[in-house]
């Protein structure tokens, strides 16, 4: 039997005992990340240093304590106000390891309020800026701290491959939560996006005023008319607020990406202003750094460096130009495509880095297949695919990647031979590479069967589903909201089979899941209920498909207003279910 390799990642943590709430905080996040990732064969572990207490510290020799060092794998230093006599010692052991094995040394100030910042912490600053050129981050929540670390851990341990992404106001890392947006400086601090959570909470009290005029006067077919508007204009401003979030997350990634880097001081400038909330100021400082590039492609052989950090500061525009939701979605698209073609031809000239030229073509291709240029999203996807085979072989996790991103491109326009096509050849990698137990391979069996579900092939969608089913259990659990998918997944090929007790058996297993998981008002519950409801109509009880039509509308209604045509679609299930009742 093969033996399963487990990665452990060891962390020595220290903070002087000002900062014990945030050090337990961050202690408890990494016991979440420990708890998830387990299963997937990842092993995280905290060793604590406790090091403004001399007792505690002469319990044990130096050497001990270089040990324990010596075996982590990073060190996470928190500083507020103090120092100390251990602080300095135990950070100069820290920094002969990060010289000795490029040892990852991640250092945090939390952010001093109301008072001046006192003369050592200056000092400490200024002996990271000078002698060790290194750039230290600077946190005033915990969520800011975690995401500043689950950015680190997704580059450091993930190589860019974790599913970081915000959902209902809530930044996750592969499912682990990490922060609450709202609790992010450059979200909190930028008022075009305090502007919308405003009108969003003024219409939300609107709307409740109006339901109530409306359950006293039901008659009042002008509030009816108004409550629509209403609905109509908060799902306006919350589609608008869930996109400014995901390009906030994209910018934060993209920021993270540069601080392995020594950037010029305009870039930190427009790193420092976007963590402020001053998002018109990163973009401003981005068009310079921009503007001054084509003077550094003038002088290409003596500027190379600094045209490769402009690229870096071009990939970081792609997101902040998105978070400018005061612009419409078009001229964003268009301007974002221009910046991304843009660090094409300077990665192309430059002698950019090929693996991170080959990650900016796949990031390129993504945001095509995204906008539905489907045809130049393949392209670029198939010339990553011809520079990773030079980088990794032709078998590498980064070539089934792209043959599964152009197999859902290809699927997207219909093209279902050529998407299963691909697909396989993504299996066929991730097998062999990752094993047939493998979340990545599960994914690979679930996009085959779904393709052949599209053909109508039901017996092979199912033998597929069940495949990526049988993984998912077995490695993320049977209460994983992944796992709920394959559940949709196989309910949903049953029922188009015609059998209908097999359907709402996994229908119901899915609901199970996202009903404890992501809770009763979320839009993917709103879609378990709404297959549960499909059923029972097609089975012809009446009133369990209008008790489960209801529910789903009711949420639908809420997260996406009335007007909203998935909103409407169960509206009208609602209104054939009450005409059928009638008969």
């Amino acid at each position: 039997m093969k033996t399963k390799t487990v990665t452990t990642v060891k962390i020595f943590l220290a903070s002087s005992n000002e900062l014990h709430d945030d050090r337990v905080a961050f202690s408890d996040f990494i016991m979440r990340l420990q708890k998830h990732y387990e299963p997937r064969n990842y092993h995280f572990q905290v060793e604590k240093w406790e090091y403004l207490n001399p007792a505690y510290n002469n319990r044990r020799k130096q050497d001990e304590y270089n040990q324990a060092l010596g075996e982590c794998d990073s060190f996470v230093a928190l500083f507020y106000t103090k120092t100390g006599k251990y602080t300095v010692e135990e950070f100069d052991e820290a920094i002969k390891e990060c010289k000795k094995r490029e040892y990852p040394l991640l250092i945090y100030f939390k952010t001093v309020k109301g008072e001046k910042e006192t003369p050592k912490i200056k000092k400490l600053k200024k002996r990271i800026d000078e002698e060790l050129e290194h750039f230290w981050g600077e946190y005033d929540t915990n969520d800011k701290l975690h995401l500043d670390f689950a950015l680190w851990l997704d580059s450091f341990l993930f190589d860019g491959k974790s599913e970081l992404k915000v959902e209902s106001g809530e930044v996750s890392m592969d499912g682990v939560k990490v922060a609450e947006m709202s609790q992010l400086p450059f979200a909190k601090n930028n008022k075009k996006y305090q502007s919308l959570n405003d009108k969003i909470a003024k219409l939300n009290q609107e709307i409740e005023q109006i339901q109530q005029d409306i359950n006293d006067y039901p008659s009042d077919k002008q509030s009816a008319k108004l409550l629509n508007q209403k609905f109509q204009k908060r799902y306006q401003y919350q589609k608008k607020l869930e996109e400014q979030q995901k390009a906030f997350l994209g910018a934060a990634k993209r920021f993270a990406e540069t601080d392995k880097e020594q950037v010029n001081k305009k870039l930190q400038e427009a790193k420092k202003a976007f963590d402020d909330g001053r998002l018109d100021m990163a973009n401003r400082l981005l068009d310079q750094i921009e503007n001054d590039a084509e003077s550094h492609l003038e002088r290409l052989d003596q500027e190379r460096a600094i045209v490769h950090q402009d690229i870096e500061a071009l990939l970081v525009k792609t997101q902040t130009v998105m978070a400018d939701t005061e612009k419409p979605i078009e001229e964003r698209i268009k301007r974002i495509a221009e910046i991304y073609a843009k660090a094409d031809d300077w990665a192309k000239c430059s002698a950019y880095d090929d693996k991170k030229y080959a990650q900016l073509l796949l990031d390129f291709a993504g945001f095509l297949r995204d906008y539905a240029f489907y045809e130049q999203a393949i392209d670029v996807y198939l010339r990553q695919i011809a520079m990773s085979e030079k980088l990794y072989g032709t078998d590498s996790k980064e070539i089934a990647t792209s043959y599964n991103n152009i197999g859902l491109a290809y699927w997207d326009q219909g093209e279902y031979g050529k998407a299963l096509e691909f697909h396989k050849k993504a299996l066929d990698i991730d097998e062999k590479k990752l094993g047939k137990e493998h979340p990545d391979t599960a994914t690979d069996y679930n996009n085959i069967g779904a393709v052949y579900k599209s053909q109508c092939e039901y017996d092979k969608a199912l033998e597929f589903n069940f495949k990526a089913l049988d993984i998912r259990e077995k490695v993320l659990g049977k209460e994983h909201p992944q796992t709920a998918t394959c559940y949709n997944n196989i309910g949903l090929v049953y029922k188009r089979l015609g059998k209908y007790d097999k359907a709402l058996e996994y229908y119901f297993k899915a609901l199970d899941i996202d009903e404890k998981a992501l809770g009763k008002e979320h839009p993917d519950t709103a879609i378990d209920y709404n297959n549960i409801g499909w059923v029972y109509r097609e089975q012809g009880d009446y009133k369990k498909a209008l008790e489960y039509y209801e529910k789903a509308y009711e949420i639908r209604k809420i997260k996406l207003g009335e007007k909203h045509p998935d909103t409407k679609d169960v509206a009208l299930s609602i209104e054939i279910m009450k005409e059928k009742m009638k008969k």
